[in-house]
């Protein structure tokens, strides 16, 4: 089952301070997944692509902030969409040690 979400636009990269979690959300299954942080000011970009697993509990969407890949979008290509869906995949398939996603 995968499936993603894309909260961000070209319009949120003319901004002077960003920092948007969930940005961008691609699901796995039920449980498990990666979601992009898109976070820039005017001197650095720390946007990642970060590993979440649901904990079975009460806590839905649990980070794993120490588990990342780093990944700048670049609005100014017409494929920015397609790319992180792209590279969002390739963080899963590294995250949970998968082949297919």
């Amino acid at each position: 089952m995968r499936k993603y979400e894309i909260t961000i636009s070209k319009k949120d990269c003319n901004k002077d301070y960003v920092d948007i979690w969930g940005a961008a959300t691609l699901w796995i299954d039920d449980s498990r997944g990666v979601e992009y942080n898109y976070s820039y000011d005017t001197q650095t970009c720390s946007s990642a692509i970060y590993k979440w697993e649901d904990n079975g509990e009460d806590d839905k969407d649990i980070l794993d902030t120490s588990t990342f890949i780093d990944y700048e979008v670049d609005f100014n290509d017409s494929e920015w969409q397609q790319k992180l869906v792209n590279a969002m995949e390739m963080a899963a398939k590294e995250f949970f040690r998968i082949k297919e996603v």
